[in-house]
C-alpha cells in the first residue's frame, strides 16, 4: 500500500513539474548567466574573506 501511495505522488509531481516546465519558455535563457554570476560573486566574497582572515592573522595571537 505505500509504495501504491508513493508511485501516485511520483506522478503527480512529475506530471505538475513537466506542465509547470512549459509554461515559461524564455526563462531557461537566464539560468546560465545568472549561475555563472552568483559563482563569481562567491568566489569573490570568498577570497574577500580569505584574505581579510590571514591579514587578521598576523594581528592576533591565540
Amino acid at each position: 500500500m505505500r509504495s501504491n501511495l508513493m508511485l501516485q505522488y511520483a506522478v503527480r509531481f512529475s506530471y505538475t513539474q513537466g506542465s509547470m516546465s512549459g509554461s515559461r519558455p524564455g526563462s531557461d535563457k537566464l539560468v546560465y548567466p545568472f549561475a555563472v554570476v552568483l559563482a563569481g560573486l562567491g568566489i569573490t566574497l570568498s577570497s574577500f574573506s580569505v584574505k581579510q582572515l590571514l591579514a587578521a592573522g598576523h594581528k592576533r595571537t591565540f
